[in-house]
């Protein structure tokens, strides 16, 4: 990515970033967020999935980098997940907002769209394997 490119990528990101904190209401979310078990967990899912968004890859055909990583159960509902690596993944912005979406459409939409992130990350892993333990 060229440098402009990168900085317009980076603005952006920051932007959409505090739209979606601004919502985010759970104050021991906003404090996870901010922790260091979190960012470092974070990191090692965005390094293990190459930083590219499974769905985008998979889906929509198409190569696009990391904004988000996405608890695929949510926090409000099991809290114990929160760091485990297998219950995460790696997400574009616009992807994240589908995702959403779906989620809060109706419980088996977003039932099935659990399912769909989870074999997202088993047929990456398959394909691509993995030098990180999930």
């Amino acid at each position: 990515m060229c440098d402009e490119c990168k900085n317009k990528y980076d603005k952006s990101k920051k932007e959409s970033y505090k739209e979606y904190k601004k919502n985010r209401r759970d104050n021991r979310e906003q404090k996870f967020y901010s922790s260091k078990e979190w960012i470092t967990v974070r990191d090692i899912v965005r390094r293990k999935y190459n930083n590219i968004c499974l769905y985008s890859y998979y889906i929509l055909h198409e190569i696009k980098y990391v904004d988000y990583i996405h608890h695929i159960i949510e926090l409000k509902e099991d809290w114990d997940k929160r760091l485990d690596i297998d219950n995460l993944i790696p997400l574009s912005d616009k992807v994240h907002k589908i995702v959403h979406r779906e989620y809060d459409r109706s419980a088996k939409d977003k039932k099935q769209m659990q399912e769909l992130l989870r074999e997202l990350k088993r047929k990456y892993e398959k394909e691509f394997g993995t030098n990180l333990k999930s």
